[in-house]
Order: C-alpha cells, then sequence, then structure tokens
C-alpha cells in the first residue's frame, strides 16, 4: 500500500469470529517491514514480473518424487494451473511479494513454467 499511487478504500465494521487473527505487530516496526520489502524489491529488478504476466506450465510435477518444490512453488502452480496472472498470485499467497517473485523465477530458471511477459 505504500507504493500505491492512487486507492479507494471501503471499511465495514464487524467481526468475523471463525478468522485466526495473527499475532499483534506495532505499526513501526510493520512500516519498516514494508519499507525493507519495497527496497528489496527495487534492488531485484532482473528478477521481477510484471504484474499481469501469466505463464504457462512446460511440465506436471505433482506425484514427481524427484522434484522437490516448495511449499510456496506448489502454491504457484496451483494458481498458474487456473489462470491466475502475477498480481493475483501475489495477493493470494500470503509470502512477501520478493518471495513469489523469486519462487516465480525459480520455477523459470528450473523450466517448469514459461512467461508471456516480464
Amino acid at each position: 500500500m505504500l507504493r500505491w499511487e492512487t486507492a479507494r478504500f471501503e471499511f465495514h465494521a464487524r467481526v468475523d469470529a471463525y478468522l485466526e487473527c495473527d499475532p499483534e505487530i506495532r505499526l513501526d516496526a510493520a512500516l519498516m517491514d514494508a519499507t525493507c520489502e519495497i527496497d528489496e524489491i527495487e534492488n531485484a529488478a532482473g528478477v521481477l514480473f510484471r504484474p499481469d504476466a501469466n505463464f504457462a506450465q512446460t511440465q506436471d510435477v505433482t506425484g514427481q518424487s524427484d522434484c522437490n518444490l516448495s511449499k510456496l512453488e506448489n502454491a504457484i502452480l496451483d494458481l498458474v494451473s487456473v489462470g491466475a496472472n502475477v498480481q493475483k498470485i501475489m495477493d493470494v499467497v500470503p509470502e512477501s511479494d520478493l518471495r513469489v517473485q523469486e519462487a516465480l523465477s525459480s520455477l523459470v530458471d528450473f523450466g517448469i513454467l514459461v512467461p508471456n511477459g516480464r
């Protein structure tokens, strides 16, 4: 949100009792984490895929014991299989955008995914 140029917010007051709450984090710590992530993303410009980039999966890795993908990489492959673009993947996966971008880059390097645009 710190990098958004424009935004529109809508808040609805309600409590979802079934949701697990993340541990509380101080605002200054959250801002510092976000600032560090923004800096890391800007320094990793060669790794980044455009938010609207889509991927094609070149190999089926389900059930292959010799293919040791991380939980993050498997989650990305699941989302790619339903047509999610980079932005949707980053919105859905509960990891930092930089980690998602690095995992995408790793999957491309291994030849498992082919990007249609960077």
